[in-house]
Formats: structure tokens, C-alpha cells, sequence
């Protein structure tokens, strides 16, 4: 589940393409997003690349395959999406998105004091 978080999020955000990235916004511990980058690369499914300004900095890039497997898995979650919230209104589903949108800023909020 791990990797498909990992290929969901570089697919879902272009730009943010560092495993920092992933375990900053995706909220996972950075030895699964180590451990899911290491397998996806082993599948020939991402392939890692350095930055041409700043050696440290690795960015990930979805194979042709990891690519393909990434839009299937976009398929399927913004389905799954579709089902969750079967039955409300355009302005129920705004409303939601902007109060769970609180929530996490206040958790932000939280983290920080």
C-alpha cells in the first residue's frame, strides 16, 4: 500500500517529486517512504535522479510502466472517491473539502506549539 501511496502522490503533485516531499505531505514515516522508493525503483517502476543544483537533492520520476500503474491507481481512487460521497450535493462536497481543510490546519497548528 505503501508504494501506491508513493506513486499516487508523484502523480497527484507535480513538483513535489523528493521522498521529503512524500513524508512531509503524505504524513508517512520516512523509512516506509525509503523502503517504498527502494522497491518501486527495484520494479523498474521510478527511477531516481540528482539534482543538477544541489547533490543532496534526489528527485523521483515515474517510469513509462510506473506511469501507466500510477493512472490506473488515479482511476480507482478518484472512484473510490466518487462512491464516498455518492449522494452529495456540489455544495455538500465543497463544504466538506473546506471544513476537513480546517481540521488539518488546526492539527498543523498543533504540531507546531
Amino acid at each position: 500500500m505503501r508504494e501506491f501511496h508513493v506513486l499516487l502522490f508523484l502523480i497527484n503533485n507535480p513538483g513535489f517529486d523528493t521522498a521529503r516531499d512524500v513524508t512531509e505531505f503524505r504524513g508517512l514515516a520516512k523509512s516506509q517512504v525509503s523502503q517504498a522508493v527502494e522497491l518501486l525503483c527495484a520494479r523498474s517502476l521510478l527511477a531516481r535522479m540528482p539534482d543538477t543544483a544541489d547533490r543532496r537533492v534526489v528527485h523521483l520520476t515515474l517510469t513509462d510502466e510506473g506511469l501507466s500503474l500510477a493512472r490506473r491507481a488515479r482511476v480507482l481512487q478518484s472512484q473510490c472517491y466518487r462512491r464516498l460521497l455518492e449522494g452529495f450535493t456540489p455544495q455538500e462536497e465543497a463544504l466538506l473539502q473546506d471544513l476537513l481543510s480546517r481540521v488539518l490546519d488546526n492539527g498543523d497548528r498543533l504540531e507546531t506549539r
